[in-house]
Parts: structure tokens; C-alpha cells; sequence
């Protein structure tokens, strides 16, 4: 996924693309760390994207590289299991207050 857009906050198709492997490229940091670096390529210019994104498309290990860092990252964050075990302490926390 190839994100042009300057002032997008945290597009949808990120989640989308990461759940299932396919790696994202974007001129915007949204923060998503894996290991404490960014989960996707960050671009300053558009050639840099240019070279980037080529990459992605001809070198199989850079796509393999980065399909598992979107797919690791997603599966911790974003997946329904890691969402639930966000949600769970602060729901049982609000039945048992009732």
C-alpha cells in the first residue's frame, strides 16, 4: 500500500493491508512501532518513495522482511485477541461496579 496523503491521521487501509501481510509505504509516521522502530516504510521525498516502493515490488526478501513486520505488528495491536485483552480487565471492571 503506497499512502500519499501529508495530514492523514491513521488510515483504515494500513489495518487492512497489515492483516494480511501486505506491507505499507507512506510519507506520514503514525507512531506504529515494532522493536522500537517504525512498522512501514517512511518516505521524506518522492524519489525516496519511488526507490522504496521499487524495492518492495523486485527484491522478495525486502517484501518478506517487511509483510512480516506489518503482519507482527497487526497480530500484537490490532488483532481481535489483542484488542479483547485490552478490553476485558476494563469491562469485568465495569460489571462487577453494577
Amino acid at each position: 500500500v503506497l499512502n500519499t496523503s501529508l495530514y492523514e491521521g491513521f488510515p483504515n487501509t494500513f489495518l487492512q493491508a497489515w492483516s494480511r501481510g501486505i506491507p505499507t509505504l507512506a510519507f506520514i509516521d503514525i507512531g506504529s512501532r515494532l522493536a522500537g522502530e517504525p512498522v512501514y516504510d517512511i518516505a521524506g521525498e518522492v524519489s525516496e518513495a519511488c526507490w522504496k516502493l521499487d524495492r518492495l515490488m523486485r527484491d522478495e526478501a525486502a517484501w518478506n522482511h517487511a509483510s512480516r513486520r506489518v503482519s507482527t505488528h497487526f497480530a500484537a495491536s490490532h488483532s481481535i485477541d489483542a484488542v479483547l485483552d485490552r478490553y476485558e480487565p476494563v469491562l469485568a471492571a465495569h460489571a462487577r461496579a453494577r
